[in-house]
């Protein structure tokens, strides 16, 4: 019997989602549940990894477990042995052929910048903007740069391991803004992404927001093919995975 779930999880006590040794990762957690409910050694496999201090709203994964009882008791019986950081929102069984990595074909990002300095009970999950203040209609301008199919090695960071071959040629289907009191969300779909790509792209268009780039030198980065100092990798606390689409 094979279980697709999905889990929301606070990723900033993480050292991120993929199995660790130190077995700190949402990962790790997970098997260990599933080890307690089933008696044996139970692997999981998900949609993709998220790095340390990342989070997620939609990670999707899948396992394989004979379960005589409802889905619903099992989604009971897995969120009794989780702690308060990660919850499984919904479990259903699935062909056996189902993959929650290889049957990927769009993932949404949200990113989430506060505009100025955020309260205690918001900073785990935003970035906060500080002194500068954030110019959204810049943002939507420059994010227009990104849409469609690119080679996007200038924003991303060195894969790990190094020397893994990597297409950097992704497909972003759109970048969407939206408020959240007093937060900017940033909102970006595609077919898949590079390492850090998500952060590095919102970094970009923090740049221009703060008059540090302007388009056509957005644009040029991104053409230029090269990685550049001018473009940050954003905090990962601001990040979440949102959606997983098959």
């Amino acid at each position: 019997m094979r279980w697709k779930c999905k889990c929301v999880y606070d990723g900033t006590d993480f050292t991120g989602w993929q199995r660790q040794h130190a077995g700190s990762s949402v990962q790790n957690i997970l098997e260990d549940s599933l080890r307690k409910i089933f008696k044996t050694e139970t692997l999981i496999h998900g949609s993709g990894r998220t790095d340390a201090g990342v989070h997620a709203n939609g990670q999707i994964f899948h396992f394989d477990g004979e379960w005589a009882h409802s889905s619903e008791s099992l989604e009971r019986a897995l969120q009794c042995c989780l702690p308060e950081t990660i919850h499984v929102s919904s479990i259903e069984m699935v062909a056996n052929d189902f993959h929650a990595r290889y049957w990927v074909k769009r993932k949404v990002y949200e990113y989430h910048i506060y505009d100025g300095i955020a309260p205690p009970k918001d900073t785990r999950f935003m970035w906060s903007s500080g002194k500068h203040a954030i110019n959204v209609e810049a943002m939507i301008d420059a994010s227009k740069v990104f849409v469609g199919e690119h080679d996007f090695t200038a924003f991303s960071a060195v894969a790990k391991p190094v020397g893994t071959p990597v297409n950097p040629i992704k497909t972003i289907y759109s970048v969407d803004f939206s408020s959240e009191r007093n937060a900017t969300v940033v909102r970006i779909e595609g077919g898949g992404f590079l390492y850090k790509m998500v952060r590095r792209l919102v970094g970009g268009l923090v740049a221009v927001s703060e008059g540090k780039l302007n388009i056509e030198k957005l644009r040029a980065i991104l053409e230029g093919k090269e990685r550049v100092n001018e473009i940050i990798t954003m905090p990962a606390k601001g990040l979440f995975l949102e959606k997983v689409i098959y």
